[in-house]
């Protein structure tokens, strides 16, 4: 029951979701172009990199602008300046490093 737990939890990651969008950077038909990522503003756009996804919280300026009245689920915006939907974290990517790794082993 972990594995598949586990497995579904990627499976959203990787577009199984209510925005189908691919939350890793340069994965999947639609994935973030623009995160919150001072190198990927200034070099491009780095690959396999996870955002953090919809966030109903609204805690940055533009997300609450862009999202206010949307669903839960629906609450993302592909934008440099939504550090609360669009950041990059090691606290987000290491786990999914490591799940990917364990489901491919």
């Amino acid at each position: 029951k972990y594995i598949t737990a586990a497995t579904e939890q990627l499976n959203y990651l990787c577009g199984r979701n209510p925005m189908d969008t691919c939350y890793i950077t340069g994965s999947g038909t639609v994935s973030p172009k623009n995160p919150h990522h001072r190198p990927s503003a200034v070099n491009g756009t780095m690959k396999g990199m996870l955002v953090g996804g919809p966030n109903m919280n609204l805690e940055d300026e533009f997300a609450a602008n862009k999202l206010r009245g949307e669903a839960p689920q629906k609450c993302y915006v592909d934008s440099h300046s939504s550090y609360s939907t669009n950041e990059i974290t090691i606290y987000w990517n290491s786990p999914v490093v490591f799940t990917m790794a364990f489901l491919l082993s």
